[in-house]
């Protein structure tokens, strides 16, 4: 059974009303798609709870602290379009487009990602699907 949050993480919760698609509230996809924050925690913290149409499962903090914002299987909005969506979870790290991870990051994500490998029962790691494969 899959377990829905990760137990290294800090359960932050976000907004219930910003995930789901109307009677899409379980993702149907295996896998996570993976963006810079694009700034630091107290603007990320401000953009979950504001009102706008964003939303994601996990952040990765520069220090490597995960907190986890909705269950693993929920349908949030941080992929930009409804397919995405539906399908993939959402993990964002704490920094800006073209800025390094930072050492605690990639263990911290690569820890993450090997757990929800084991949670959705990933058959195989595969390139990136990018917005040209989207439908």
């Amino acid at each position: 059974m899959m377990e829905e949050f990760y137990p290294k993480a800090v359960y932050m919760p976000g907004p219930q009303n910003k995930q789901g698609y109307g009677p899409a509230r379980v993702r149907t996809g295996k896998g996570s798609l993976c963006h810079s924050a694009e700034g630091e925690l107290p603007g990320i913290l401000a953009r979950l709870d504001s009102t706008a149409e964003v939303s994601w499962q996990f952040t990765v903090l520069y220090s490597g602290v995960v907190l986890q914002h909705y269950p693993l299987s929920a349908c949030c909005w941080h992929g930009g379009s409804w397919y995405v969506n539906t399908r993939w979870a959402g993990i964002e790290f704490e920094g800006r487009a073209g800025e390094p991870l930072t050492a605690q990051q990639i263990v911290s994500g690569a820890e993450l990602l090997a757990w929800q490998a084991i949670q959705e029962e990933w058959d195989e790691v595969r390139r990136p699907v990018l917005p040209e494969d989207w439908p």
